[in-house]
């Protein structure tokens, strides 16, 4: 059985917080929901960060960032470039 998703385009800044961490702004593109019976199976949220952000969400383990989520240009990024991951 297919299972529909939904997109949408969000465009929007986020401000996510953690009692064990400063708050984390990041720049929300979409949000896409998949849902079975009518029951909401996966989301995906797709933002944008830069490196800096990124290496900190790395490192203290803020998602769960599957591998084919990271960006390939992490390793060859400039400080001006803007990275795009998808947490699972």
């Amino acid at each position: 059985m297919v299972s529909p998703t939904e997109n949408h385009q969000i465009k929007t800044n986020l401000i996510l917080h953690d009692s064990s961490q400063p708050p984390l702004t990041v720049h929300a593109i979409a949000l896409s929901l998949t849902k079975q019976n009518n029951e909401l199976i996966e989301s995906r949220l797709t933002f944008q960060v830069n490196p800096q952000f990124y290496q900190r969400i790395d490192t203290a383990a803020l998602f769960n960032l599957k591998p084919d989520a990271r960006n390939p240009l992490l390793a060859n990024s400039s400080q001006n470039q803007t990275l795009q991951s998808k947490p699972a």
